[in-house]
């Protein structure tokens, strides 16, 4: 049941996504964009990754002090700000095509 409820939650949401969109080209997928090239790409999920990495290292850091503050929404909104700086160039996860 849950197996079926999910895959039916997939398919209408690619549904959806696939109406609402203007064009094809790449939906969904993460293959850069045609004026970045790889070098571009490679330098930009290097920047991204490091980080959203500094991010959830500094967060979970037990020797740390003087943080107060919610850890998931630290990572959270570095995960947000990666994903909105690198969305006119690639995805993330831009080079797992390679």
């Amino acid at each position: 049941m849950y197996v079926a409820a999910q895959v039916l939650g997939a398919l209408t949401g690619a549904g959806i996504l696939k109406g609402v969109s203007a064009s094809d080209d790449n939906l969904c997928t993460p293959v850069p964009a045609d004026q970045v090239t790889p070098g571009q790409a490679f330098l930009i999920e290097l920047l991204i990754t490091f980080v959203f990495l500094l991010a959830i290292f500094a967060t979970c850091d037990s020797l740390r002090s003087g943080f107060d503050g919610s850890g998931p929404l630290a990572i959270g909104l570095a995960l947000a700000m990666c994903h909105l700086w690198a969305v006119r160039a690639p995805t993330m996860r831009a080079l797992s095509i390679f």
